[in-house]
């Protein structure tokens, strides 16, 4: 019995670490990504257990960061409408929980998403190759693996550049639908 308790909490504790873990706070946060100054990283990135919300926080050139989420909970259409909470798919800025009421909420194909579209656009091409990220974007749109193998890249890599290639795939379906 005393097997299965230690079992049990090694993997809870192991599990914890591939959560995502909130940044710390910091006296240099934005809420508007206009303010940002280039080069922009993605200090962290994640994603929630409520069904796959992501996160991520960024850092400029001058050290001011910005936390913000984008909203893929499972939450209902008709639960968010009577609880007020956002829309699924919503870029929620200035914070790293989709549950946090103080969030700015962009706009649908508004300004802030494209400026963290095209951070995001910048970063990717900045720290990786164009095989890399045709690959783990072919292996998004499919919901397939990605081959680690194939591109040269460690596990926490992969991860990293599988994370920032969903958000930016979902931020261009936002910013740029297709007729």
């Amino acid at each position: 019995m005393r097997h299965r308790c230690l079992t049990g909490l090694l993997v809870v504790l192991v599990l914890s670490e591939f959560a995502w873990a909130c940044p710390p706070e910091s006296d240099a946060r934005v809420v508007d990504p206009a303010v940002l100054v280039e080069p922009v990283d993605v200090v962290s990135a994640g994603t929630h257990r409520d069904g796959g919300s992501f996160a991520a926080l960024l850092e400029d050139a001058e050290g001011k960061q910005m936390p913000f989420c984008i909203d893929l909970g499972l939450l209902s259409d008709a639960k968010r409408k009577k609880t007020g909470a956002p829309e699924r798919g919503q870029l929620l800025i200035g914070v790293s929980n989709p549950g946090d009421s103080s969030a700015v909420r962009g706009q649908r194909g508004g300004p802030e998403e494209h400026r963290i579209l095209d951070l995001l656009r910048v970063y990717l091409d900045r720290e990786y190759t164009p095989e890399q990220r045709a690959v783990v974007r072919s292996a998004c749109l499919q919901r397939e693996a990605v081959p680690l193998a194939d591109l040269g890249l460690n596990s926490e890599q992969a991860i990293h550049l599988r994370l920032l290639m969903q958000a930016t795939i979902h931020l261009e379906e936002r910013c740029e639908p297709s007729n």
